[in-house]
């Protein structure tokens, strides 16, 4: 059996995970650094996360310098750990911003860890997916109503709280999908987005300030970034299905994997016809007959 101890690291995360995870550098490491080598447990690295959404890029270098004083610690004590085990937390918003954290770690690695044996795991896990999809959500309904003498549109769509818009972070956004025939002259409003379901908690990014133009139900609105908990956080919740997904690669992209040598022809499959739509979302619909044949004791 082996073993990472995990320290806290705290930044300025949107969500704090040192609440609930990692023990106390300065109090609590050395002390279970030892309590485990008493127990014969085998602790070879250090892991630690900043917090999910993490703005401030010397989070990560206090992790590894803390890491450092607990490899030194276990170095004098004969023990010797080789893993290092940075998490994630990276900003997907802005392409700049991996760079810059990037940047530091690469480094501080060198110039900390400069043991090539030594293990370094990084967990970017939002980084990677957050940037792969866009949601894509019809919209049914548009009412416009008078809230605290302000005209607001309400925007009933086929998409929400309980299925790819659980969560919204402070860089996530909302737009109309624009057409050529668009009218340009449409000023943003305020606006509230409501959900599919019955309940009157399935409002979207409520947490944000929306304005967008007037739509009507032929419109379409569309929510960038949206490839990290959305999809795989939805639920079957008052009898909805969850988002249908759409593959979509530039031409120029496909030449080049289909053309890798990892890759074979037998494992690309050629669907062009984009103007094919995908099965419906919305439940079946089933005559009077079939709920009477179906849904009746007999005798």
């Amino acid at each position: 059996l082996r073993l990472l101890i995990r320290i806290k690291v705290e930044g300025d995360s949107i969500y704090k995970l040192g609440d609930k995870f990692g023990c106390d550098f300065e109090t609590e490491a050395i002390h279970l650094l030892d309590e485990a080598a008493a127990l014969n447990l085998k602790v070879v690295g250090v892991a630690f996360h900043v917090g999910s959404g993490c703005s401030s890029a010397d989070s990560h270098i206090i992790g590894l310098q803390r890491a450092k004083a607990l490899f030194d610690h276990e170095e004098k004590a004969g023990r010797k750990m080789n893993i290092v085990d940075i998490g994630g937390g990276f900003l997907s918003d802005r392409r700049d911003r991996i760079d810059q954290v990037s940047t530091l770690v690469n480094d501080a690695l060198k110039k900390l860890f400069p043991d090539p044996n030594i293990q370094i795991i990084a967990e970017p896990g939002r980084y990677i997916c957050e940037s792969s999809m866009d949601l894509y959500s019809s919209i049914s309904n548009v009412r416009r109503i008078m809230k605290e003498e302000q005209r607001v549109n309400m925007i009933y769509m086929n998409d929400g709280f309980f299925g790819s818009l659980r969560f919204s972070d402070p860089w996530h956004r909302v737009k109309r999908f624009e057409t050529k025939t668009d009218c340009k002259g449409n000023l943003p409003e305020t606006t509230i987005i409501w959900g599919p379901s019955c309940d009157s908690t399935d409002r979207v990014m409520e947490n944000l300030d929306i304005k967008l133009p007037l739509c009507s139900p032929l419109d379409w609105l569309v929510f960038p970034i949206r490839g990290a908990y959305s999809f795989g956080l939805a639920s079957d919740f008052s009898c909805l299905q969850k988002s249908l997904i759409r593959s979509v690669i530039s031409s120029d992209l496909w030449n080049k994997i289909k053309g890798h040598a990892v890759y074979k022809s037998n494992e690309f499959v050629e669907n062009p016809v984009l103007s094919e739509p995908l099965p419906s979302t919305w439940p079946p619909l089933y005559h009077a007959e079939w709920h009477f044949n179906n849904n009746t004791l007999k005798s």
